[in-house]
């Protein structure tokens, strides 16, 4: 059984990233458009984002909760208004 040394072993691994390369790149030469109006655009998911959950407490104030589980983010903000206008 014949051994491999490791400048052969070294040889092949490069030899062999860039046949690689050399066909990812060529293939991407072929493909690439040349003009951007080429360029072709996928078609849209639909989007229907909830209705948002109003709730209303005993002394006046009004909270808007919308529940969005993609992100596990909390989020909030409140305006209080103040004064007598």
């Amino acid at each position: 059984m014949k051994r491999f040394s490791s400048h052969n072993f070294v040889r092949i691994i490069l030899s062999g990233l860039f046949l690689i390369l050399g066909i990812a790149t060529g293939a991407a030469q072929v493909t690439t458009p040349t003009d951007w109006q080429q360029i072709p655009i996928p078609q849209l998911k639909p989007f229907h984002p909830p209705e948002p959950k109003r709730i209303e407490f005993p002394n006046g104030m009004v909270v808007f909760l919308q529940e969005d589980h993609e992100l596990p983010l909390i989020d909030g903000m409140a305006r209080i208004h103040g004064g007598s206008r």
